[in-house]
């Protein structure tokens, strides 16, 4: 069994058929805005984008993706930087409301590209993030992504304790 991301990546690389491609996707999503959807390639990739079927068509872009440090805290803050040369990114992140409550959900997915192969996702279920901080500037936006949203929860908002859960003694 591998125990970095790394050593993964090159075991599914090593047996994947020549003729096909492990491309990386990105999924954004918001009530407000709807998505916006990206492909690691050269040219537009249109593929099932669920269980139900649906194809979506996800746009050529050069996205990168930063992979959190290890540390003891647990705290995993991966850093995403998507192209914003032709202001597509920035001007969906502009249709949502600033004092909005709810995060962007960002979904990543791995499709493969091949002659054969125009299935699904092969990561399934697909890696989902809320976005924590978001920066624009005229050539890229970056966010920063978290794999659970607790910024904005209450939960837990009491303590377990004996006298409220006597349950817990047992």
């Amino acid at each position: 069994m591998n125990t970095s991301y790394d050593d993964a990546l090159r075991e599914v690389a090593t047996q994947c058929p020549s003729n096909t491609a492990m491309l990386d996707t990105l999924s954004f999503f918001h009530p407000y805005a709807g998505y916006y959807n990206i492909v690691n390639d050269r040219e537009d990739l249109f593929r099932p984008f669920s269980e139900l079927g649906a194809t979506k068509q996800f746009k050529a872009a050069s996205f990168a993706v930063s992979l959190p440090d290890s540390n003891s805290d647990g705290v995993q803050n991966l850093k995403i930087t998507v192209p914003n040369v032709d202001n597509v990114a920035g001007n969906w992140l502009d249709q949502i409301p600033i004092n909005e409550k709810d995060p962007v959900e960002v979904t990543y997915r791995v499709y493969l590209k091949g002659a054969t192969n125009t299935s699904g996702p092969s990561n399934v279920p697909p890696t989902v993030m809320y976005i924590r901080d978001i920066q624009i500037d005229i050539f890229t936006v970056s966010a920063v992504a978290v794999f659970k949203s607790v910024v904005n929860k209450k939960y837990p908002s009491e303590y377990y304790t004996l006298e409220k859960f006597p349950s817990l003694g047992s």
